[in-house]
Parts: C-alpha cells; sequence; structure tokens
C-alpha cells in the first residue's frame, strides 16, 4: 500500500520554517493545539514552560500564557515542581468523542479479530478531502502501519488509499495519479480495476526489500513520532518505507504463484450512503508468503470489511 507522504496532527512546530504555519488561518490557534498535542504525543510526562517553548519554537512568555490558559479550564495541571501536564478536563472531551464516534470502537474490535486470526498487524483509514487519516489499528505481530499510530495523516496521492480511490471517478483516480511517472501510472490504473474486481488489492514487498531493515525503520519512525522537532525526519523516514510497497498484483499474476512477497492487503469499506470512505489494511511484509496463507488473509480481509461495512454505520 505504502506510506509516501506523511502530514500527521503531529505537535505543531510554531515558530520554525514550516509552510504549514505560515499558512495558517489562526497561529495563536495553532500555538494552542501544538502545546495540548505536545503533552499528549511527547517523549515525557510532563514539560516545564521553558521546556514546551525551546520545542515549539516559541518564546517563553508566550509558552507561560498558552499553559494558564489551559490550566484555568483544567485541560493542563501544574504540578508541584512547575511542570505541566494534561488535565482532567480532557476526559470530557475524550468521552465526547467515544459518544459521537461509537462505529470506531465497533471497528476497533473487527480489526482485532483479524489480527488475532491471522497474525498480522491491521488498520483501519478514513478518506476526507486531501488526506486518508489511521482511525484505528491494531499491531497483531505484524508491522502495520510501520512506526504509524492513530491520527496520523497521509495525503491521498498514489499509492496510499488505492481501495478508496479504486471507487470514486475517472477524474479523481487521475487526480490520485498526477505525481505518479506514466509507467508506473499505467500499472496502478490496472491495479484499481483489479481491487475493483476482486474486492482486495495485494501490494509486492519489493524485490531485495530488507525485512529487518524494515521493522528498524518502523521503530526509528515511531520513536520520531514522539519529538515534535523531528516532524521532517519522521516523514523521510516513512517515505523511505513506502519505497518498499509500490507494485499491485494482478488477479492472473497472483493465480499462477506458489509463493508471493507480500507488503500489504487492502480493502474497501462502504459508508451508510454507500460510498467508499475507508481502507482496512493488513500488514504482511515477508518476501515468500505460501499462496493457501496468503489466499486465506485475502478471505477474511475481505469478510472483515463487508462486515464493517454492513454491520457499522459510518458516517
Amino acid at each position: 500500500m505504502g506510506y509516501p507522504t506523511v502530514s500527521r496532527r503531529e505537535p505543531v512546530q510554531v515558530g520554525r520554517a514550516s509552510a504549514a504555519s505560515a499558512a495558517s488561518a489562526s497561529p495563536p490557534t495553532d500555538r494552542v493545539v501544538a502545546v495540548v498535542e505536545l503533552l499528549a504525543a511527547g517523549p515525557a510526562d510532563a514539560y516545564a514552560a521553558s521546556e514546551v517553548a525551546r520545542m515549539l519554537g516559541l518564546n517563553r512568555s508566550t509558552a507561560t500564557a498558552v499553559l494558564s490558559a489551559l490550566e484555568a479550564a483544567a485541560w493542563v495541571r501544574r504540578l508541584p515542581d512547575r511542570r505541566y501536564s494534561l488535565g482532567p478536563q480532557l476526559l470530557t472531551v475524550a468521552e465526547g468523542v467515544r459518544a459521537r464516534l461509537p462505529e470506531f470502537g465497533r471497528a476497533e474490535a473487527v480489526i482485532r479479530s483479524l489480527a488475532g486470526e491471522t497474525g498480522y498487524g491491521c488498520a483501519l483509514s478514513r478518506a476526507e478531502g486531501e488526506y486518508l487519516t489511521v482511525v484505528a489499528l491494531h499491531r497483531g505481530r505484524g508491522r502495520v502501519p510501520a512506526g504509524v499510530t492513530p491520527g496520523t495523516r497521509f495525503r491521498l496521492r498514489a499509492p496510499a488509499g488505492a481501495a478508496v480511490v479504486a471507487w470514486r471517478s475517472d477524474a479523481d483516480r487521475e487526480t490520485w495519479l498526477r505525481d505518479t511517472p506514466q509507467r508506473r501510472a499505467d500499472q496502478l490504473r490496472r491495479f484499481l480495476t483489479t481491487i475493483r474486481s476482486e474486492g482486495v488489492g495485494v501490494w509486492r514487498l519489493e524485490p531485495g526489500a530488507d525485512t529487518d531493515l524494515l521493522e528498524l525503520l518502523g521503530q526509528v519512525a515511531a520513536a520520531l513520532a514522539a519529538d515534535p522537532t523531528q516532524r521532517e525526519l519522521r516523514t523521510k523516514v516513512l517515505a523511505i518505507l513506502g519505497s518498499f510497497s509500490t507494485y499491485g498484483y494482478r488477479a492472473d499474476e497472483l493465480a499462477s504463484a506458489r509463493t508471493v512477497p507480500v507488503s500489504y492487503l487492502v480493502t474497501p469499506v462502504f459508508d451508510a450512503a454507500g460510498e467508499v470512505r475507508y481502507e482496512l489494511q493488513m500488514g504482511i511484509l515477508r518476501p515468500d508468503v505460501p499462496k493457501p496463507e496468503l489466499e486465506g488473509c485475502i478471505r477474511r480481509l475481505r469478510a472483515a470489511g463487508e462486515a464493517l461495512s454492513s454491520r457499522v454505520s459510518f458516517r
């Protein structure tokens, strides 16, 4: 499937050179979001105001003002050693999210069962606008998505989101392919047709891919996710991971194989209106998957996608 371009809702690097912050409609809001996300996802449980300022590129007075406002709302709490951590009022926010998005709780049960049956990591991603966002995952013993957590976003560009794009208009497909070289774009068009006809897409693990290296890169990406100053480096690491998965098999290629190098399997999930809004993914990342095992994984992934489509009222 590949994860070529990442735009995770990581702590915003306010004050650092980035096109995103420069184009923001509300820099003060970005600062508040950055502070909350740092406290939620940073490498430590709590931070002093000076540490927040340094890590986010803010001046000390701005960081202190933001933290004070968040403390007044109980979104953060000040510890006796003058460090700040997440506050109890965020539990209300979390419960509100769970109440309004119960479908994700049900989806997690399906994904957990799928990972348990196959032993491979599984994830569900939602396509909305220009992005594909991971909303639920269960790692199993696999590596999907490598270094990725719920909330990670990817640009909806080839190869990411193929199971969603396969059901979109010709114009949308061409937009998805617009940064792709012509020869590879032709292959991906055939792959989209395969997904529509088979209900599942199988991405090849590229020849010469070192699975130990893949695992190491995934661990590096996961570690970098906790450091808001390393967003650019993490994006590069994930781009390297994506380069190991760029070719989608045709059905006839799989039919004639005894063992298959496989990176990811993908299948669509339809919402209540019959639109494909989600992609269910399974991470195998093996160079020699026996055909019977692959066929079993395909059947289970397809069934899980159908179960999510019919039983879960996605919005």
